[in-house]
């Protein structure tokens, strides 16, 4: 399905954690059980509702001022100013892309009506909260439809070919492409931000002052959406937008990286044995450098199944190799999903006897 930038929802809760995926993990319509990451005192009521767990309100919204926004953004954005001639420090401003990089100056324009009349204050202001009134989530749209949708049947394919080989330790790799593509953007939706990210960051603010400028802390009536507290944060989501646009059109970072796994990288999948089950997080991609010094990747697919990605010799492709693991073994991974997660992590079982020592 080719991306479409008209897309758009009302939806306004945003998943950063897969709610399709979590319910893998639930019981009952939409329930998980979930335990904070510091929680020592786990004997309460663990049972949470996927619908508002792992998300923020407009997190792949885009808004008038947002770095990341295109043309065609910027002329949904001051659409409400189509009658209107806009000035700052004596320069008018037409195009689009100019209203939206002076956006946040906006109370240094100067706004006349169609007679060439300055409008009052309080028309100003009524302009501008009709324009931040208007978001745009093509982005949230395209990554329901072309991935999130397409989960439940891409996990049930693969279970399906593990349990028609019974004995197999190598199968056929199927929906690999869409498999990855569905585990890399995931990572790069959940928190905390991904390092190629962070990386950026670090190279744009190499100077100490301008690192610590950009860790100041925005008013709350001047910040794009409220969740974004400083320009760094700013920054890290613009890039974050720019980076899933390009990817929902197979381009950019996040794509790249899907592609590096699907062409040179061993998909192994991990098999629990029955008096155990991998745990799920608010970060589920676990990424970390193993023992030979090398990226390596932990996803869990159910409970039941998870998989690790690793580059490895021979490569092959074609084929999934099946490893079945002791509980021990499960329990080592489940520790380090454990300590992945951001906020906190799922069980599916309402009992650790089945996740840890």
């Amino acid at each position: 399905m080719k991306f479409d930038p008209n897309w758009n929802t009302d939806a306004i809760y945003h998943h950063l954690a897969s709610q399709t995926y979590l319910k893998g993990w639930k019981h009952g319509d939409s329930s998980v059980y979930y335990i904070e990451k510091n929680d020592v005192n786990i004997n309460g009521n663990w049972t949470r509702n996927t619908r508002r767990l792992a998300g923020i309100e407009n997190f792949f919204s885009r808004r008038a001022g947002a770095l990341s926004a295109n043309l065609t953004d910027c002329q949904k954005f001051f659409k409400p100013l189509k009658n209107y001639t806009v000035k700052y420090k004596d320069k008018t401003l037409i195009n689009p892309t100019e209203l939206n990089k002076h956006f946040n100056l906006y109370e240094e324009w100067k706004i006349y009506d169609s007679n060439f009349k300055e409008i009052s204050i309080s028309d100003k202001k009524r302009l501008k909260n009709i324009i931040k009134d208007i978001h745009i989530r093509d982005i949230e749209v395209g990554w329901s439809r072309q991935h999130e949708s397409n989960w439940p049947s891409i996990r049930s394919d693969i279970l399906n070919v593990i349990s028609s080989n019974p004995k197999a330790t190598r199968i056929p790799s199927v929906r690999k492409d869409e498999f990855i593509n569905f585990m890399v953007s995931l990572e790069w939706r959940t928190k905390p931000t991904h390092p190629i990210l962070e990386e950026l960051f670090e190279s744009v603010v190499a100077k100490p002052l301008l690192k610590s400028v950009m860790n100041e802390i925005i008013p709350e009536d001047e910040r794009m959406y409220p969740f974004l507290e400083t320009p760094k944060e700013e920054f890290l989501h613009n890039m974050l937008l720019k980076y899933y646009h390009q990817f929902l059109n197979d381009n950019g970072p996040i794509y790249q990286e899907a592609q590096e796994i699907i062409q040179k990288m061993n998909i192994e999948l991990l098999v629990a044995e029955n008096s155990s089950e991998f745990i799920t997080s608010d970060n589920p991609v676990c990424r970390f450098i193993n023992g030979d010094g090398l990226l390596e990747y932990i996803f869990p697919i159910t409970p039941q199944v998870a998989c690790a990605v690793r580059k490895g010799k021979p490569y092959d492709g074609n084929n999934y190799s099946v490893v079945y693991l002791k509980k021990e073994e499960v329990f080592k991974y489940n520790q380090k999903l454990k300590d992945n997660c951001f906020n906190g992590y799922i069980l599916h079982r309402p009992s650790l006897t089945y996740y840890f020592k």
